[in-house]
């Protein structure tokens, strides 16, 4: 009976210390963005490098409409996407729009670390270059999955901010992985918290929230209780039938995308 008892106790335990000990891999699996990738993309684009700090450069692209005042739309991507390739995606859909994507540290050819600390303080410089780069255009944030806390945070961080679109967002990446995990306290073991709920109530622009019913990474529960912290909600599209990645697959995602920018009804 005892030995039964102590199997348990230390497979608990062992499974509690080795979700702590990985999560990073788990969070941010930057082993999943190749270092090199080619666009194929026909509109215009430039690579840039962001010195974030000394020693630590990121790597991305700015994918250019046609117009130069045209808005600009920052892209913030999931834990296991490259953010090249998604600007690349999202700017042949929506060719009016400059589209910046960035990887975050240790994605694709981006150096050093990451970490919530790090990649939102990262955010926050790369909106002020794009400021500085586009100094009379409007800019939009977007974040897909993870890079929705990445989004939140940043547009509260500034307050020349457009607008905020979010693809399956949660309200904490702790509850988050709480609800992946309920057998242990994984609320309290998280390092990377990514409190949106906080981060949002800061926000003064609109927020159009993008989620799909049948998400079981972020479950709606989660994009529901981000929603009650939202002072300033433009829109709530649900895509019915879409999963986590099917979110931001349909062509109906574009049209929202669209809609949130103020280029179509």
């Amino acid at each position: 009976m005892y030995s039964v008892v102590g199997f348990i106790c230390v497979g608990y335990i062992s499974y509690v210390l080795g979700m702590f000990f990985m999560q990073d891999k788990f969070i941010f699996p930057t082993h999943e963005v190749a270092k090199e990738m080619t666009i194929r993309t026909p509109l215009k684009y430039e690579e840039i490098y962001l010195s974030v700090e000394e020693g630590v450069k990121l790597h991305g692209v700015i994918f250019k409409a046609a117009q130069e005042k045209a808005p600009v739309l920052l892209v913030f991507a999931g834990n296991a996407w490259n953010a090249i390739r998604q600007a690349e995606v999202i700017s042949n859909q929506i060719p009016q729009v400059h589209v910046v994507g960035v990887n975050y540290r240790g994605y694709g050819k981006s150096e050093g670390k990451p970490s919530e600390a790090a990649i939102t303080a990262d955010a926050v410089q790369l909106y002020d270059m794009v400021r500085e780069r586009f100094p009379k255009n409007p800019i939009y944030i977007f974040g897909y999955s993870l890079g929705t806390g990445i989004a939140t945070y940043t547009a509260s961080e500034r307050a020349d901010t457009k607008g905020v679109i979010l693809a399956a967002p949660y309200d904490s990446m702790a509850r988050t992985a709480q609800d992946k995990h309920p057998i242990i306290p994984a609320r309290w073991l998280v390092k990377h918290p990514l409190r949106s709920y906080k981060f949002v109530q800061s926000v003064e622009a609109p927020v159009t929230i993008i989620s799909g019913t049948e998400d079981t990474l972020v479950s709606p529960k989660r994009t529901r209780r981000l929603i009650q912290h939202i002072p300033n909600l433009r829109a709530h599209n649900i895509i019915d039938g879409a999963d986590h990645g099917e979110v931001v697959e349909k062509l109906i995602f574009y049209r929202y995308i669209r809609q949130a920018m103020g280029l179509e009804k």
